[in-house]
């Protein structure tokens, strides 16, 4: 998604935390934009094997759409 919106490239060959930190520097990124909790969050769940089921699913969906709406907003200021 970041990609497609013109915020950083995609880079298949990163992780998601060289991900983090080349988006943090991007000037086309909406300010508001955190990725970092939702980063964290996936390797707790990823790597971690603890997942909340449901909960957890819940969770990344809102981060998705806020992220989204933040995104859309700033394209179309």
């Amino acid at each position: 998604m970041f990609d497609e919106y013109g915020i950083i490239p995609l880079r298949r060959e990163e992780t998601n935390w060289e991900h983090l930190r080349r988006l943090e520097k991007s000037r086309t990124r909406p300010v508001d934009l955190n990725f970092r909790d939702v980063t964290s969050r996936f390797d707790v769940i990823w790597y971690g094997e603890r997942t909340q089921g449901m909960a957890d699913v819940d969770w990344f969906r809102n981060q998705y759409e806020t992220i989204m709406r933040s995104i859309r907003q700033r394209r179309s200021a």
